[in-house]
C-alpha cells in the first residue's frame, strides 16, 4: 500500500479560480484554485473521489493552443471590484511534452506552477511548484509515475509522501484551465475529469458542463464565450468560442473573485 499522510498545508493568498478552492489557513487574502499553496489563479475544488472516471464516452482532448502563448488576467473582489491579483498563463512545446506555467503574484507574494504534460493526452509527469509570501517560503515537487511522489520544503522542512493515482487520464489541479480549453465543448456537452492537487495531495472528480453561449467583455475585448460551469464548485469559466479558446474569464462565487482577460498572446 502507498504512504499517504497529510502534507503541511501552505498558507497563501488566494481569491480567484480552480479546477483548480481549498480553504486557506490563513486571513491573508485568499482564493480556485487554493488548494494546498497559493490558489489563486486555478483553484478547483471538488469532493474526494476514488479516482475512477464514471462510465461515459472517451474523454477526446484536442489542443487549441501553440507554443509561446500568453494569457495575463486580473483578479478582482467580484463585491467590491477591488484588485486583489495579477494571474499570468503561458504554454510552450519542450520535446513530446506541453510545458504549462502559472504565476500569480499579490502584493508581497508570489506563486509558480510549472506542469508539464504530454502532448498527446495531457497526462501530467511533473509538476513543480515555488510559494514566496511573508508567512511562507516553499518549494514542492511532485512526479508523475506508478503513484505520484511529492516532495518539498515549506518554511525550511523537508517533506515527502507517495500518492495512489486514479485511473488515467487524470490532470494536475494547475493544469485544468489548459484541459477546460482542450475539451470538445459544445451546447449541453458534459462531461467528468480526474483531477490530482499535487500541492493540495488530493485526488478529485471534476464534473464539468457547457450552460450554453455568453457574450462577455473584459479589458482584452469582447468575445463570444462557452459558459462552462464546474458542478457543485460555486465556480464558473468563459471559454472563447473561436479558437484558440483562450480563458476569457473565471468566476470563484465561494472566495468571491472574479478573474477577467487583460492581454492575450497568440503562440506560433
Amino acid at each position: 500500500m502507498s504512504r499517504e499522510k497529510a502534507m503541511t498545508r501552505v498558507p497563501v493568498p488566494a481569491g480567484v479560480p480552480a479546477a483548480r478552492r481549498m480553504p486557506a489557513a490563513t486571513a491573508v487574502p485568499a482564493v480556485m484554485k487554493a488548494l494546498a499553496v497559493l490558489a489563486v489563479g486555478s483553484a478547483l475544488l471538488a469532493p474526494a473521489c476514488g479516482g475512477c472516471r464514471r462510465s461515459e464516452e472517451p474523454l477526446v482532448l484536442t489542443a487549441p493552443w501553440a507554443s509561446g502563448e500568453v494569457s495575463r488576467l486580473e483578479v478582482a473582489s467580484s463585491v467590491t471590484g477591488a484588485h486583489i491579483a495579477d494571474w499570468s498563463m503561458s504554454i510552450s512545446a519542450d520535446g513530446g511534452e506541453w510545458v504549462f506555467t502559472n504565476e500569480t503574484s499579490v502584493p508581497g507574494s508570489k506563486e509558480v506552477s510549472t506542469i508539464r504534460a504530454s502532448r498527446e493526452t495531457l497526462v501530467p509527469s511533473r509538476a513543480e511548484h515555488i510559494v514566496e509570501s511573508p508567512q511562507v517560503t516553499a518549494t514542492v515537487t511532485g512526479v508523475y509515475g506508478d503513484k505520484l511522489t511529492i516532495a518539498g520544503t515549506v518554511n525550511g522542512e523537508p517533506q515527502e509522501l507517495t500518492v495512489d493515482l486514479p485511473v488515467p487520464p487524470y490532470f494536475d489541479n494547475e493544469q485544468v484551465v489548459a484541459v477546460l480549453r482542450a475539451l470538445p465543448l459544445a451546447d449541453g456537452w458534459r462531461g467528468t475529469l480526474n483531477i490530482v492537487g499535487s500541492k493540495s495531495v488530493l485526488k478529485l472528480q471534476l464534473r464539468v458542463g457547457v450552460a450554453g453561449r455568453e457574450e462577455v467583455t473584459t479589458p482584452a475585448g469582447t468575445f463570444t464565450c462557452w459558459k462552462i460551469d464546474l458542478t457543485g464548485m460555486g465556480q464558473t469559466a468563459w471559454v472563447n468560442v473561436d479558437p484558440p479558446h483562450q480563458l476569457v474569464q473565471y468566476e470563484n462565487r465561494t472566495a468571491q473573485t472574479l478573474s477577467r482577460l487583460v492581454d492575450f498572446t497568440p503562440g506560433q
